[in-house]
């Protein structure tokens, strides 16, 4: 899965693309995008999830997926919380308190 963040002022919106395979082994195509506003106290990022917008042609159903990211990527009105450190070369590391969750490259 591919996550690309996208901030502005005060909200913002992640776009989630990939694959995901279930329990049956089938392949299902994730597409969607997720609005949020945000808070931002020093390096700490309070986003909230405002509305989850799937592609026409996402495939994937949110209960299999809640098993495996966070319910701020499914539902409205879910918090996420990360510190996000700029590494100095580009790129961006999204922590989860002392653990690394996502790297994101500056485009």
């Amino acid at each position: 899965m591919l996550m690309r963040f996208h901030f502005d002022d005060t909200s913002g919106f992640v776009m989630l693309n990939g694959e995901f395979i279930n329990e049956a082994g089938h392949h299902k195509v994730l597409s969607w995008k997720v609005l949020f506003d945000f808070q931002v106290n020093k390096d700490k990022y309070l986003l909230t999830s405002i509305a989850i917008i799937p592609a026409a042609f996402d495939e994937t159903d949110d209960r299999a997926l809640s098993r495996l990211i966070d319910g701020f990527y499914i539902k409205a009105n879910q918090p996420a919380q990360y510190a996000i450190y700029h590494n100095g070369s580009g790129d961006y590391i999204f922590m989860n308190d002392d653990h690394p969750v996502l790297v994101c490259a500056e485009s």
